[in-house]
């Protein structure tokens, strides 16, 4: 079964962040969010959602930092998610939605790295089978920053709040090397980049 993106969301605030719950998910759909936060290593302690699982977090310094997770949707969900982050930094937060998605083991590999400047650049991969999906999450420090992946990553949505967020995907074929993967900033400061790769049903 093909992975699908089935629906996006963005949101931005001061910790905690809530999230209502997406709309139009089935139970065995995939969701990830991104949550982008100003303070790095300041922010000592994320806690997370019932059911939700950290797949990484990348700190530059105590200036921002970038964290990732996913939960498979069950029977019943919440009306909303809350991630309480220590000292209540500025937030900007994405959400996918991914269908078709391994529920038993949803992540093949994933990596991450943090720089200065304009240039944002996840890790390449090695992935241990055919079909997957790469979703890279590229956060920068600017609130204003606009965020261009380079191809062939498809953008797949976006945010200018607190901090700047772009999420861009796109379909594997075969298993092995892939990436690393690129995206420019129209402004200058801290970034993280995060790459995960989704297994197929």
């Amino acid at each position: 079964m093909a992975v699908s993106l089935v629906a996006t969301a963005t949101f931005s605030a001061a910790a905690p962040v809530v999230i209502p719950a997406f709309v139009g998910v089935v139970p065995g759909d995939l969701l990830v969010v991104q949550v982008g936060y100003d303070s790095g290593t300041g922010a000592t302690t994320i806690t997370a959602p019932p059911g939700w699982t950290l797949v990484r977090r990348d700190d530059h310094a105590t200036d921002f930092g970038q964290a990732l997770y996913i939960k498979v949707v069950g029977a019943a969900e919440p009306a909303d998610y809350t991630w309480v982050l220590t000292g209540n930094p500025s937030t900007t937060a994405l959400g996918l939605v991914y269908r078709g998605v391994d529920t038993a083991v949803p992540l093949d590999v994933h990596a991450g790295a943090v720089g200065d400047g304009t240039a944002l650049t996840a890790p390449a991969l090695v992935t241990t089978v055919p079909g997957d999906i790469v979703v890279v999450f590229f956060g920068h420090d600017s609130p204003a920053a606009t965020l261009t992946p380079a191809a062939p990553l498809v953008t797949r949505a976006t945010a200018n709040a607190a901090e700047s967020a772009l999420a861009a995907d796109l379909q594997l074929v075969g298993a092995g090397a892939a990436g690393p993967w690129t995206a420019t900033s129209s402004l200058t400061n801290q970034w993280t980049a995060q790459a995960i790769t989704l297994r197929r049903r």
